[in-house]
């Protein structure tokens, strides 16, 4: 399945052209998130606000990021991060915003020379690239400083990827060993990079002519497995230990492999049709398969399904992006149930797959030497400057949303009222600033839709306590301690 067009025009621009494209493009989309502060009340605190141990270069500080977990996760280079960021920046969020901003435009740039190595295309791999970089659903990964780790995780892995790109073209051994040591440094910034040691099989097996021994490919792969595989141990453990693991979803396996097959389609249609983003979702629980996204899913992955089949034997390597993109996903699949149910920053690394399946329908477009899509390479230019505008316009919007908590939490309750989880984080904004009768508004409304919650209660008697209304404070607090007696 590997690619011959090797296509080129006389009036091709340089390379550095168009890395400085992307990176104007892609910079002053997320301009403006430049001016935003720390989330208050989602992990910003307990990540770099509130958390001391970022606050500089010391022996302290080193060894509390490399042998501590932070937020059920062991991620000391994502925290290292955050400490160059201290020495510069001090706490000022406009620096920790523009770091998120300058890592987004170097992936930008590195899944450029990606799709180019393989597609030999310039145009073809910049619009690739940049739908990558300015999508809507990349807004959270971008516009959010706690997902340092999602961004920084994918430029090591870009990093390891074209490496191992390089040694299979060179076969010296120290892109072989920097690839390697690249993909520990991923590892060590965000655990769902262990995708990386399947697509590098695929991409040999797929992407490569000749194609070398598969026994040669898992010897050379295994190094990457066995460290994936320790970091997915190190995963589950501190996840378990920090809460983020939950029970099947529906309480079976039925309900919860019908439910994850529906948050897939979903998937899908933010990529699609990127309308009703948001920090949270809360799916249903699917329990038949006679409902309609179930009965949608079925016909979008069968469909999906038969035309892999057909790409797969005409040995298009259309086949190599589709299965990235799943494998991307993997890690966020509830294989292992997970609390979160989904998010848009767990697109960050499948939309490079989609970056790769439009760079290859172009690219198959400009290397049609019949002229049979004549009309459809008149016509791609101008619907990709309009693609573009629309997507750099929603994420642009989108990353007002991001501006602080109270404009991110008030966006969720809007695209969801009947979700319990918006109202309780509006609610913790209003309590801290004061706002005493929008916050018991919020955070009874919060139990009021799911009576299970600790936080709401805890937080309504802390607001009745400022009140002065003792006894509905007892209340609250007593029932507090009824979901979580360990509170007492």
């Amino acid at each position: 399945m590997a690619l011959t067009n090797k296509s080129k025009t006389k009036t091709e621009l340089p390379l550095w052209a168009w890395f400085a494209a992307l990176g104007i493009l892609t910079f002053a989309v997320f301009s403006n998130t430049l001016s935003h502060g720390f989330l208050e009340n989602w992990d910003d605190p307990r990540y770099v606000s509130n958390n001391l141990f970022i606050q500089g270069f010391s022996w302290t500080n080193l060894k509390a990021v490399f042998t501590k977990e932070f937020v059920g996760n062991y991620a000391p280079l994502h925290l290292l991060s955050y400490m160059i960021d201290y020495e510069i920046w001090e706490l000022n969020p406009r620096g920790y915003h523009l770091t998120n901003v300058l890592l987004h435009v170097m992936n930008t740039i590195l899944v450029f020379i990606l799709l180019f190595r393989i597609y030999k295309n310039r145009f073809a791999s910049f619009l690739g690239a940049l739908i990558f970089a300015i999508h809507p659903v990349q807004a959270e990964s971008v516009a959010w400083v706690t997902e340092r780790k999602n961004i920084l995780g994918m430029s090591f892995l870009l990093l390891a990827f074209l490496f191992y790109q390089n040694f299979l073209n060179t076969k010296h051994r120290y892109h072989y060993f920097a690839a390697f040591i690249l993909y520990l440094a991923a590892l060590l910034t965000k655990s769902v990079v262990v995708i990386l040691p399947p697509i590098l099989l695929l991409y040999e097996l797929m992407m490569r002519s000749p194609r070398d021994r598969v026994k040669n490919m898992i010897v050379r792969i295994a190094p990457f497995v066995l460290a994936a595989a320790g970091v997915s141990v190190l995963t589950l453990w501190t996840q378990k230990r920090g809460g983020g693991i939950r029970e099947l979803y529906g309480g079976g396996v039925y309900a919860h492999v019908l439910t994850v097959v529906s948050i897939h389609l979903k998937y899908l249609q933010l990529i699609f049709f990127p309308a009703g983003l948001s920090a949270v979702y809360n799916l249903p629980i699917r329990t038949t398969v006679l409902s309609l996204p179930i009965l949608a899913s079925a016909v979008t992955f069968g469909t999906i399904t038969v035309i892999f089949r057909y790409l797969y034997r005409i040995k298009s390597p259309a086949c190599f992006w589709i299965l990235f993109y799943f494998i991307a996903l993997l890690p966020v699949s509830h294989i292992i149930p997970i609390v979160t149910q989904m998010n848009d920053r767990y697109l960050y690394y499948p939309m490079v797959a989609v970056s790769g399946i439009i760079a290859h329908m172009l690219s198959r477009l400009w290397g049609d030497s019949k002229g049979r899509w004549q009309k459809a390479r008149i016509m791609a230019p101008p619907a990709a400057f309009l693609l573009i505008a629309i997507l750099a316009f929603s994420t642009y919007e989108r990353n007002r949303v991001w501006e602080n908590g109270f404009t991110l939490w008030t966006d969720a309750m809007v695209k969801d009222p009947d979700f319990a989880s918006p109202h309780a984080a509006l609610g913790e904004i209003y309590m801290h600033k004061e706002m005493l009768d929008q916050a018991e508004r919020e955070l009874l409304k919060s139990i009021e839709l799911d009576p299970k919650q600790l936080m709401p209660y805890v937080n309504v008697s802390a607001v009745y306590y400022q009140m002065k209304r003792w006894k509905d404070a007892a209340i609250y607090a007593e029932k507090a301690v009824a979901i979580e007696p360990r509170n007492a």
